[in-house]
């Protein structure tokens, strides 16, 4: 099943923003891809927009509120939870304590951020596509 909802990619560095951007207008290119340099950036943004992403992308480490943060302040809203939006947290480097904190607190993905341009290519098309075949609820909500 194919969405094509816009993906949120959540990440101060802006060399990072310029390799996200690269990749995923080769993998992605019917997604719009809207970026964020902090959660509550990102929160105001789905406040005000009835279109839920197709996925949510944070850095963990992000000012003003980390992407651990985030997907705690996510969990909180029942309005924000039932849009069942997938979200993956991506940093480097990452420890077992990291990856413990995260599935507490039921996120969907953690990944160590690959260095090389074809390295995280291949990270992205793998999550993108888990979740184009994977069903979530979010999905059926344009079909009724």
């Amino acid at each position: 099943m194919e969405n094509h909802g816009p993906i949120i990619f959540i990440d101060e560095d802006d060399d990072d923003k310029e390799m996200v951007t690269s990749i995923l207008k080769q993998i992605a290119p019917d997604n719009q891809i809207i970026y964020f340099a902090n959660g509550q950036q990102m929160l105001d943004y789905l406040d005000n927009t009835d279109e839920p992403p197709f996925l949510i992308i944070s850095e963990v480490f992000t000012p003003l509120m980390s992407g651990l943060e985030l997907l705690d302040r996510l969990n909180q809203f029942s309005a924000l939870k039932a849009k069942s939006i997938p979200f993956i947290l991506i940093t480097s480097p990452i420890d077992k304590h990291l990856v413990e904190e995260a599935y507490k607190g039921h996120v969907q993905g953690i990944f160590e951020k690959k260095h090389s341009l074809e390295e995280m290519k291949r990270q992205f098309q793998a999550i993108l596509d888990y979740w184009t075949t994977s069903l979530y609820p979010n999905q059926f909500a344009k079909k009724e």
